[in-house]
């Protein structure tokens, strides 16, 4: 069962918020409190519970709730007793209110109104996993909640299996030695030897053997010692049985579903709120890929888990993560949902509901993990290369302003044939978005929010800054920093940056080498146009991020170009 479309009303600030899911993943993002989890504590409510609380009715005066549409994998068809729209023939959709807080949730049949018993909303196994519910003590062979209860039961099995108790492992007279020294003490504690207690051992599902049995880590090291993220990763994956492991052996036989190949699945839907959460980046991505598999039932080893556990074969799941954090992205645009500010309830976008010309799209997805970032941000501003990567950021720092406190992500579109289809994206999103691009041998664009370099390009713009702000001197300084030979330094007559730099500048270069030595280049040296080629076969053979960081700390605030500072200014909001 799937979760095709959800429409909110009067829940908490989600009021007239519709979304549109992808049947296999979805990443929520947007800004804290904007109500991401808002909508998996309904979804939760919807298929878990009976009734809201007062709090989430944000108008106690009307009801709340949702229109919730479900779609059926072809096995599950006529297996959970809700009747399918015959124009669909794989799709339900259900309407689920609440009248007031004292009032259980009501659902029945869009259209034709048709009641339907709560039990059967339970088909759909909703299972919600929050990091405010991560308990390190949960990975315990003892434990009785959590997903301590899933290792407990593989001690359980063991048994079982062997056909052994607690009592097999332990040599009992040895323990009988230590049951007398220890009812000693007991003895002298009056309100307890007055009712009969005395020491013993815990024989039932194999509590005993769970004190002795521990997870260590790699280095042998008791697992509650460990990382909280190793924790965490572990808790995470093993919560999924546990949350099975709450279905009665009867909801649980009646739930699964006979596949084509006679495997034996279990439907669901797995709602993850902030899995990144204590996990390191790249740890991050493992486990969003390790959620993936399972979801697809491609996990070889989890699913043999849960044929020792439940007799089933795999899982089938659709799998909806609240994340801030752009590593956990991992399938496209498509998959995304994106809540953004609004006036009372968030505007939401889906990406499920965009689509894109061919050719952006694939431009778009070779750059994917370069612009996921773009996602959370509150604008972007987008440019094409390396040298504006490094420059950029510090560029507004030497206007007084932080692209982080602005809200501002700065993103390298890897070429100007993709900031167009890379600004059109972010339209789709609601982003706001601006960008700047090389004119190359095109007209300028100097106004709106997508502009272009007033010169020839971000070398040709340096230049211009400097000669128009009499700050020649700065270019020489910088140059006997960056180079071991200072102004000695070798340009080649036939290299390809001066080839470049002469037709940029329509000047005609002969020898066979050239430097920075003459007088030509002493103090604040005339403006030429082979003054300005020699400038920019240097800057354009030696640009990248590390040099053009260098490069912009060396301008300071006077040696921005216009065109960059105004872009900046704008995608700031100032």
């Amino acid at each position: 069962m799937r979760i095709v479309e959800l429409k909110i009303e009067n829940y908490r600030n989600l009021d007239g918020v519709s979304i549109k899911f992808d049947e296999d993943v979805n990443y929520i993002v947007g800004e804290n409190n904007l109500g991401k989890s808002n909508v998996l504590d309904l979804l939760n409510t919807i298929f878990n519970q009976a009734m809201l609380s007062e709090e989430d009715f944000a108008d106690v005066g009307k009801r709340s709730g949702a229109v919730v549409t479900l779609k059926m994998d072809e096995d599950e068809l006529g297996t959970t007793g809700l009747d399918v729209d015959p124009m669909t023939g794989d799709t339900i959709t259900v309407r689920a209110f609440a009248d007031d807080p004292d009032s259980r949730i009501e659902f029945e049949l869009e259209g034709s109104g048709e009641k339907i018993p709560p039990s059967l909303m339970r088909s759909v196994h909703m299972f919600r996993y929050s990091t405010a519910s991560f308990n390190r003590g949960d990975l315990a062979f003892d434990g009785t909640r959590g997903v301590g209860k899933v290792l407990t039961k593989g001690i359980a099995l063991y048994l079982e299996k062997e056909g052994k108790g607690v009592s097999d492992f332990l040599d009992e007279e040895e323990l009988e030695g230590l049951a007398t020294e220890l009812n000693a003490i007991v003895d002298d504690v009056p309100i307890l030897s007055s009712y009969g207690v005395k020491t013993g051992v815990d024989a039932s599902d194999g509590g005993s053997l769970g004190s002795l049995v521990t997870l260590l880590d790699k280095r042998g090291v008791h697992f509650k010692k460990a990382g909280v993220g190793l924790q965490y990763l572990a808790i995470a994956s093993l919560s999924i049985v546990e949350s099975i492991m709450r279905l009665s052996p009867t909801r649980l036989s009646e739930s699964l579903c006979l596949g084509a190949n006679g495997k034996l699945v279990l439907h669901a839907v797995l709602a993850y709120d902030e899995p990144e959460a204590h996990l390191h980046p790249y740890m991050q991505r493992r486990l969003s890929k390790s959620l993936h598999r399972i979801c697809e039932g491609k996990d070889n080893k989890f699913n043999a888990l849960l044929k020792a556990y439940f007799g089933i074969d795999s899982i089938r799941a659709q799998l909806i993560m609240v994340t801030h954090s752009p590593n956990i992205l991992a399938r496209g645009y498509k998959n995304i949902v994106r809540f953004g500010q609004g006036e009372g309830s968030p505007t939401v976008k889906c990406g499920t509901e965009i689509t894109l010309p061919r050719k952006a799209e694939k431009h778009l997805m070779l750059g994917f993990d370069s612009i996921r970032e773009a996602f959370f941000a509150r604008s972007v501003l987008a440019f094409e290369g390396e040298a504006e990567s490094g420059a950029i950021p510090v560029f507004a720092r030497s206007l007084g302003m932080d692209l982080d406190d602005c809200g501002v992500v700065a993103i390298r579109a890897g070429g100007k044939e993709n900031v167009g289809p890379l600004c059109e994206l972010l339209d789709e999103f609601e982003i706001p978005n601006y960008s700047i691009v090389d004119r190359d041998d095109g007209e300028p664009i100097a106004s709106g929010d997508h502009i272009t370099t007033t010169d020839w390009d971000f070398e040709s713009e340096v230049i211009d800054a400097l000669f128009a702000k009499g700050s020649q001197s700065t270019f020489i300084t910088f140059l006997e920093s960056e180079e071991r030979r200072k102004r000695a330094v070798v340009i080649k007559g036939n290299s390809r940056a001066l080839k470049k730099a002469c037709a940029t500048y329509n000047v005609s270069l002969m020898d066979s080498e050239y430097d920075f030595q003459g007088e030509e280049f002493e103090g604040e040296f005339a403006d030429t146009p082979r003054s300005r080629a020699l400038m920019y076969a240097w800057l354009s053979s030696n640009k990248g991020v590390r040099f053009d960081v260098a490069l912009a700390e060396a301008l300071g605030v006077d040696g921005i170009p216009a065109c960059y500072e105004n872009i900046i200014r704008r995608a700031a909001g100032l």
